[in-house]
């Protein structure tokens, strides 16, 4: 599969089922274990995950994408042109 890259070395997934902390724990952990990845960032209140691959490493979506559909959590890449850069509302300091 190409590589849809938003940003540089990052590629960006839509992921169903993520509803508390725990969840995110168990993608955050499933994509971590994916070879070439460098970090991940879990998104609880967007359902989304961005992994960051390591330099020089050719990005393995279709294996990000195996390893959070087993982990029971669907998911699809965002491909550039569906990622939404507007900051989000949310904010700690609104009660």
């Amino acid at each position: 599969m190409s590589e849809p890259l938003g940003r540089a070395g990052v590629t960006e997934f839509s992921v169903s089922g993520m509803n508390c902390q725990n969840c995110a724990r168990k993608v955050s952990a499933a994509a971590q274990a994916v070879p070439g990845v460098a970090s991940v960032t879990v998104a609880l209140d967007t359902a989304r995950v961005a992994v960051r691959w390591f330099p020089n490493v050719t990005p393995a979506t279709d294996a990000s994408l195996r390893a959070l559909n087993s982990a029971g959590f669907p998911a699809q890449v965002l491909r550039p042109s569906t990622l939404d850069t507007r900051p989000s509302p949310w904010s700690p300091l609104v009660g």
